[in-house]
């Protein structure tokens, strides 16, 4: 059984969609038509499946990646991990059916106390350089250690307030006050895990590997599959690309409008056509007084979380149970479908 494949290989269509994913196969089909592309490897979906029954890694992974990050170094000019002249790369997860932003992804991964320096001056910016790394420090104590992201942009808000600046924006935290956010987030990484963030980069790497596999069952990804049907035996796989800059442009989501005209932009959980059933009246509730599988849907998606603890109205809500929710992603019509007028 092959294990990767880098991103330039040969591979059919229909093989290269089970064996890849769409995000991996996409880039696949680019590289070969002549497109630049990144340079960069694919962990297949096989390799997936055996993962998530077994929670080990097959034999001969460790040496196929090796050398996949060997030919990379070798395209670039660069070295994983290297004091002055560092290779970066990213860990994305892909199936073959898209899940967007349901699964996890790491970036930066190579950056450590001894790349540091270097990065700072390939780029002639040692702000840019530290604003990755800290990046990196905050993705991999949430991915990988479970960390509540939250606990991490505490770190953040206290800073800007300190500096006597709290509504200034990330990109305007001068460098100096970066090295102090670096060792904080340093400090939480170790108290709340118990164990240092591994300066070796590849720890970080076989760390962000395991990370993007296990991600398949976090809540986003479990929730999203249930909500649109897709079947769990579908796994996830690694893509490992050299890290660029690239610039990303927001999709225009088609509007969509129920048979009282109202306006739905994009694919809303709770949409209109349904029947009166299950509907609540409009009032009053605080979210976190919220008990058992009931859930709110809202058009504009927020997560409840937001919201806990808070006062809010229910007239543009729709109040459901876990198992409208499911019928809902299967097709069925019965239950709220417009949280405006509960059709």
């Amino acid at each position: 059984m092959t294990l990767l494949y880098p991103l330039e290989a040969e591979l059919d269509p229909d093989v290269r969609l089970q064996l890849l994913g769409t995000k991996a196969a996409g880039l696949n089909e680019m590289t070969a038509l002549g497109i630049p592309v990144p340079p960069g490897f694919t962990i297949t979906t096989e390799v997936g499946k055996g993962y998530r029954q077994t929670r080990t890694l097959p034999d001969g992974l460790e040496a196929s990646v090796t050398e996949a990050v060997h030919s990379i170094e070798e395209r670039l000019g660069k070295r994983f991990g290297d004091a002055t002249n560092p290779l970066l790369v990213s860990v994305r997860s892909g199936a073959q059916i898209s899940m967007p932003g349901m699964m996890d992804t790491l970036l930066n991964i190579g950056l450590n106390e001894r790349s540091l320096g270097g990065l700072a001056t390939m780029h002639g910016d040692q702000r840019f350089a530290l604003d990755a790394y800290r990046r990196l420090l905050q993705m991999y104590g949430t991915v990988v250690r479970g960390i509540g992201g939250d606990r991490f942009q505490y770190l953040l808000s206290d800073l800007k307030t300190h500096l006597g600046q709290p509504r200034m924006l990330d990109s305007e935290v001068p460098a100096t006050a970066l090295e102090g956010l670096i060792a904080s987030q340093l400090s939480l990484i170790e108290e709340a895990s118990g164990a240092p963030f591994p300066q070796d980069v590849h720890t970080q790497l076989w760390d962000s590997i395991g990370a993007v596999f296990a991600s398949w069952d976090n809540m986003r990804a479990v929730r999203y599959r249930r909500m649109q049907g897709i079947d769990n035996g579908i796994h996830t796989q690694p893509l490992k690309r050299r890290q660029t800059a690239l610039r990303r442009v927001p999709a225009q989501r088609p509007r969509r409008r129920c048979r009282r005209g109202h306006s739905h932009a994009g694919r809303a959980h709770v949409q209109c056509g349904g029947t009166r059933q299950g509907s609540v009246e409009p009032r009053s509730f605080t979210a976190r007084s919220l008990r058992g599988d009931l859930r709110i849907l809202h058009h504009t998606r927020k997560p409840l979380r937001r919201y806990a603890g808070r006062r809010v109205h229910h007239r543009e809500w729709a109040l459901v149970s876990a198992a409208d929710a499911s019928r809902e992603a299967n097709g069925s019509r019965s239950g709220p479908r417009c949280g405006r007028h509960g059709e």
